[in-house]
This record gives C-alpha cells, sequence and structure tokens, in this order.
C-alpha cells in the first residue's frame, strides 16, 4: 500500500490590518441635484484615482499606457437598494493600490516617495453603476470627477492630497446616454 504523503496547510501572511488603515486620500461622493441614482440588487459605487500626468511614471507603465496615467488605486463599494447611499463617505488605504501603482522601476533612481505617482495630482472618478457589474455601462449610471492637488510640507520629503475630495455626479448626457442605451432584440 503507497503511503500518502501529507501535507499542512499553511496560512499566507496577510497584509497587517496597520497597512489597510492608512489613509491615502478621503473624500465624499454626492449627487448633482436633480440627479437620481437608479438603485438594484448589485448597484456599486466605483472609485478610481489616477495622475494628472505620466511626468513621473516610470518608463515601462508611461509606454504600456501610450502616455495616458493609468489607475493608481480603485475601489468598489456595494450599494445596497432601499437605502440612502449619498452622500456617500470613501477612503482609499494602501489596500486599494493597483499593480500599476506599486510598479518600481528597479533601473530609477530611488526617490523619497515611496510610489512613483506620489509627487502628482490626481484625478478622482467615480461611477455609480446600476447593475453593480464594472465591465457594462448603463444610461441609468451616473458619473463624476474632482481632482486631489499635492500639499507638500516645507522642508521635508513628506506629502499628503488635499483634504476631503467631492465628487458630484451627474448622469452621462445625450450623448452618453444614447451610446449606453441597451437595444431591443
Amino acid at each position: 500500500m503507497a503511503k500518502i504523503a501529507s501535507t499542512a496547510i499553511v496560512a499566507l501572511p496577510k497584509v497587517s490590518d496597520a497597512v489597510n488603515k492608512i489613509t491615502i486620500l478621503k473624500g465624499v461622493v454626492t449627487l448633482k441635484p436633480g440627479s437620481q441614482a437608479v438603485m438594484s440588487t448589485g448597484s456599486a459605487l466605483y472609485v478610481t484615482a489616477k495622475p494628472e500626468t505620466t511626468i513621473n511614471a516610470p518608463k515601462a507603465i508611461a509606454e504600456m499606457f501610450a502616455g495616458r496615467p493609468p489607475p493608481v488605486l480603485t475601489a468598489r463599494y456595494p450599494i445596497s437598494s432601499g437605502s440612502s447611499a449619498f452622500p456617500f463617505d470613501f477612503q482609499f488605504t494602501e489596500a486599494d493600490i493597483t499593480a500599476e501603482g506599486l510598479y518600481e522601476d528597479t533601473n530609477a533612481e530611488k526617490k523619497a516617495n515611496i510610489y512613483w505617482w506620489m509627487n502628482d495630482n490626481l484625478v478622482i472618478s467615480a461611477r455609480f453603476d446600476s447593475d453593480g457589474v464594472a465591465a457594462t455601462r448603463d444610461p441609468d449610471d451616473l458619473v463624476g470627477r474632482s481632482f486631489s492637488l499635492v500639499e507638500r510640507k516645507d522642508n521635508d520629503n513628506t506629502f499628503r492630497y488635499s483634504s476631503d475630495v467631492e465628487i458630484q455626479l451627474q448622469g452621462r448626457g445625450v450623448g452618453g446616454r444614447f451610446i449606453t442605451t441597451k437595444k431591443e432584440k
């Protein structure tokens, strides 16, 4: 009879709770007056942040995204139907950094900041997705964006982003609604 090798279950280390609690940026998502969020069972709010430019991006990132800044922070927040979801407070922590945001150019000179995009102003975009599926675009989805400017401390290499960002969601407009309208079969 063949022996079966025993296997031990090893727990992989988790990102420490301390890291998850380091807030990079926070803000609030509101509805523009006259806008209405059409809720469904799977509704979700997607919030992303990307640098305003690729000036500080590693060469590989700039080339990979054809000179357009990639998202460096992303978060998905489920929104339950029947709730008063807005205003909605959000925050980005280090747990929300994308692979592109974590990218480290091993050939580059080490800089004082941890991430390549930390000296850049950020464009913060939000989308209320009525069906909760990021890949779909529906006429009832609401969109908005804002900016967070880098604030540097005097005589110090540390930074922080401007305090609470406010993003107002609104409909996509006539063109956006036309493009996202579902066709009857």
